[in-house]
């Protein structure tokens, strides 16, 4: 039976609590649910094979003797089940596919393979099979079976480009150090590996048996065993974080180790919320895709400032580690390593790029042109509508120059034209309220002024705020009911965002209503 929200929250917080108190226990409760699920796996092969020998043997037996009857023709389903289940439980890749990238071998970066090799021994570490350069700021294990649910797991390591770019070489030392660790043959970080490969194997079944007859054996079991050890293990993960960092600083330095984890947040905090926007900004004025990984550490060493990674360093250290979340808070593992925060940013040609060795150039344009591929059609399209935005503003502001009236759409278009093509807030609220002003029984400018409102960022000295929008949403639906879905989209969104849930189910169920209605109405005309 599957456990309510109270439930497992009472579970996460007790295993909390234990691992806190008592690790030493904690590690043996959670060892002994591990080898539970290694037992209940024993114990379900040795009957699938029972029963593929036995049916084989009573079918060879019949026809050896001629005597084929009811136990033969009961043997051949239940045969064929039982194979077909094992061969399921062979081919199943743990629920998930082998990640995407570029292999990296051994001749490409020599350089690079060398300190793997290194760290991995001075870490007891299991070897790696594979290397994949991948596009995103990260760098994880991935582990899957061979075999299926019978284990023999390939070890990958993922190293994201940006990594290299933005990282001095000690920090991505430190960095690989630690990934490293989790390979480790002994401590919380084989423990927590097995747990791993426990919630590979069993979410890995689930997904591939489904909801079929053939979970006879799994459902029960699945959903406590899964339930239960997720709840449980968190601490367990925690635990191998901090275990994966002090081997870092055994590994490489303390220092590198206390920089890299500060600064690795401020880094995907910059990539995500400025460079990435930055390079799609420029869709605006390029009409062709650029190479963002190619000017990516150069963005970074020009932009990134102290004042501003030693402001976001300061945000995560105030920030507490969460009992549902697997990696710890920045204070408790600074407060692990008895350190506090010290940054240090890589400059220009003070980054990891040369450990790729030759295949670095090789593997950026190779990223660049992949990207390019992916990105250029929205990139045409956007690189044209903004230029046709911009020949309309043009346009539209040449007829307000000449004194010529709008009507009311186009005044409401050159409002929206001039946020979206001259970024002028103050002049596009200036538009928008004369504009209903002109006209307060206008749904259009109702809806207009009342959309910019309800989404802007207010201060104490504003005239209007976002109530005022509430209240011209609900006039537009009033005034014309065509604003309906709109309207009540954004209201719902708005009630979400700020804990009016009962408003918002409002909103919400006079949304849905109003779509049904609407595509009745279609379903009408197009039978006429």
């Amino acid at each position: 039976m599957l456990m309510t929200d109270e439930q497992y929250a009472a579970l996460v917080s007790e295993s909390d609590e234990l691992a806190r108190t008592r690790p030493d226990r904690y590690l043996r409760k959670m060892r002994c649910l591990l080898w539970l699920g290694d037992l209940y796996l024993v114990v379900i092969t040795v009957l699938l094979l029972t029963l593929q020998v036995g049916a084989l043997c009573i079918i060879i037996r019949d026809l050896y003797t001629g005597a084929v009857g009811w136990q033969t023709v009961l043997s051949i389903p239940v045969l064929i089940w039982a194979s077909w289940l094992m061969y399921k439980l062979v081919l199943m890749k743990g629920g998930r596919k082998a990640s995407s990238g570029i292999p990296l071998t051994r001749e490409q970066a020599p350089e690079l393979f060398t300190l793997i090799d290194t760290l991995s021994s001075q870490a007891d570490a299991q070897p790696l099979h594979r290397v994949l350069i991948t596009d995103i700021f990260h760098a994880s294990l991935e582990q899957l079976p061979r075999l299926g649910i019978f284990g023999w797991y390939h070890n990958t390591l993922l190293l994201g480009l940006p990594l290299f770019k933005c990282l001095t070489i000690e920090q991505f030392k430190a960095l690989l150090a630690h990934e490293l660790g989790h390979l480790a043959n002994k401590g919380c970080c084989k423990t927590a590996r097995r747990g791993h490969r426990q919630m590979l194997r069993w979410t890995g079944l689930a997904d591939t048996l489904g909801d079929s007859p053939n979970t006879l054996f799994f459902k029960h079991f699945l959903e406590w065993f899964m339930e239960y050890v997720g709840a449980y293990a968190g601490p367990l993960v925690r635990m191998s974080e901090y275990e994966a960092d002090t081997l870092s600083v055994r590994l490489v330095s303390h220092e590198a180790a206390v920089e890299t984890l500060c600064i690795s947040n401020v880094i995907d905090r910059y990539l995500e919320t400025y460079y990435w926007p930055q390079v799609r900004q420029q869709a605006n004025e390029l009409p062709e895709p650029v190479a963002p990984y190619q000017m990516m550490a150069g963005r970074f060493t020009a932009q990134v400032t102290m004042d501003w990674a030693e402001h976001w360093v300061a945000v995560d250290m105030r920030t507490k580690t969460d009992p549902k979340v697997t990696h710890p808070a920045l204070q408790d593992r600074l407060k692990a390593l008895q350190a506090t925060p010290h940054i240090v940013l890589a400059e220009a040609g003070q980054n990891a790029e040369g450990l790729l060795g030759n295949a670095f150039q090789t593997i950026t344009e190779q990223m660049d042109r992949e990207w390019q591929a992916k990105n250029r059609s929205w990139w045409v399209e956007r690189y044209q509508r903004v230029q046709d935005n911009r020949q309309q503003f043009a346009e539209l502001n040449t007829r307000v120059a000449r004194g010529e009236e709008l009507s009311v759409e186009e005044a409401y278009q050159r409002a929206q034209l001039t946020w979206s093509v001259d970024g002028n807030e103050e002049e596009t609220l200036r538009q928008l309220l004369a504009l209903y002003f002109q006209d307060k029984e206008n749904p259009l400018a109702s809806f207009g002024l009342g959309a910019w409102l309800l989404n802007r960022w207010y201060t104490p000295e504003d005239e209007y705020d976002a109530e005022d929008g509430y209240a011209l949403l609900e006039q537009a639906m009033r005034l014309d009911e065509s604003f309906t879905v709109r309207c009540c989209e954004m209201l719902r969104d708005y009630c979400q965002e700020n804990d009016r849930e009962k408003e918002a189910q409002k909103w919400d169920k006079k949304l849905q209503a109003r779509l049904q209605l609407e595509e009745a109405a279609k379903q009408e005309r197009s039978q006429m």
